[in-house]
């Protein structure tokens, strides 16, 4: 089986280290790009195009709200309609164009790829 493949059906979403560590290259990436094989989610985030269009947007939300977490490991907390994704809430008309997160690390607020970065004072029992 495809670890790639596998990778995309249980997480939504495989990396550029996952790739590597699979054996491919980055001219594999570039090329399973080229032939809409697979989608990129954000920088060095990617999925199995066929996979990703089957996941209704809400999914595809929280594939990406993961990929995020997996990246900023331990310095975010997944907030506002990204939390409510993420706890199985029921939503209607929000924009999930982006990913929010609060800071943990007393990061600065920002936007930036697709990640709103939100400033506050969160204790332990808040998460």
């Amino acid at each position: 089986m495809d670890p790639l493949r596998c990778l995309s059906e249980t997480d939504g979403f495989f990396t550029r280290a996952d790739v590597l560590a699979a054996g491919c290259d980055d001219k594999s990436i570039v090329r399973a790009l080229r032939r809409r094989q697979w989608t990129r989610i954000r920088a060095g985030v990617y999925a199995q195009a066929d996979l990703w269009a089957e996941l209704t947007p809400v999914a595809q939300h929280l594939a990406h709200a993961h990929a995020v977490l997996r990246r900023l490991e331990g310095r975010v907390a997944l907030s506002h309609q990204s939390a409510a994704v993420h706890h199985g809430m029921e939503l209607w008309g929000c924009d999930l164009s982006r990913v929010h997160v609060t800071r943990l690390d007393a990061g600065a607020g920002r936007t930036e790829s697709g990640v709103c970065h939100h400033e506050s004072l969160l204790l332990a029992d808040d998460i």
